[in-house]
């Protein structure tokens, strides 16, 4: 064996387990995020749309995977051919997925925010997600604390923020001071926004799917390179 075709085959091998591994982490990340308890409620399903298509392209990146590792070690063309053409088209639907996440970032934004706004204190499912949200979260409103003073919630409860946005005691689950916390006292509400959440959803997934298209790009290129050295 050439030595460049040594090299050639010992780099397939490592970005083959590597995009195995990117496979498992993607159809995780997709798993995860469709059945998370929380913003997975609030925002319309058609925004998850971009996760479903992830969970997918990851099992189609595994089983490709596969398919590599067995055009490797017999050395046919065909099977490398099947794999190039199978792995572009996961790789096609994850960049699908990516721009469905990116496209619908603003959207859910503005979902989160009509569900607090109209919809809190008046929807029990909606109250109780966003008390949840809000106090594993440790947050308060979207952006800032302030966000719930547009709210029906505040306007209907003699100016008061929701309890779930209270601090709580070092080892408790009741309010540090639950009368402070609702007139927004300083040291006594949580003051940052939940929208952290939501971008954890979008840009940590999209992002993630974006650094793993890189990877599996460069496998494709030089599997792609190791087909001229087989019979």
């Amino acid at each position: 064996m050439q030595a460049k075709e040594k090299c050639l085959k010992t780099t397939c091998i490592v970005l083959q387990i590597i995009c195995f591994i990117a496979g498992a982490v993607v159809l995780g990340l997709g798993i995860w995020a469709i059945h998370d308890d929380s913003l997975t409620k609030l925002i319309d399903k058609v925004m998850f749309a971009g996760m479903y298509v992830l969970i997918v392209a990851g099992a189609v990146i595994i089983l490709t995977t596969i398919l590599a590792f067995v055009a490797i070690w017999k050395k046919s063309k065909p099977m490398v051919v099947i794999y190039c053409i199978i792995a572009l088209i996961a790789i096609f639907l994850k960049v699908v997925a990516c721009i469905i996440i990116f496209d619908y970032f603003v959207t859910a934004h503005w979902s989160l925010v009509d569900s607090y706004k109209e919809e809190y204190g008046v929807k029990n499912e909606v109250t109780d997600i966003w008390d949840e949200i809000q106090s594993k979260g440790e947050c308060c409103g979207l952006l800032k604390y302030w966000d719930w003073e547009e709210s029906k919630f505040y306007a209907d409860n003699d100016e008061k923020y929701p309890e779930s946005c209270c601090k709580l005691v070092a080892e408790g689950e009741y309010p540090i001071h639950k009368g402070h916390c609702q007139v927004g006292r300083d040291g006594y509400i949580h003051i940052e926004g939940c929208e952290y959440l939501l971008e954890k959803y979008y840009y940590g997934i999209g992002g993630t799917a974006v650094a793993i298209i890189i990877i599996e790009l460069f496998a494709v290129v030089m599997i792609a390179c190791l087909y001229q050295y087989y019979p």
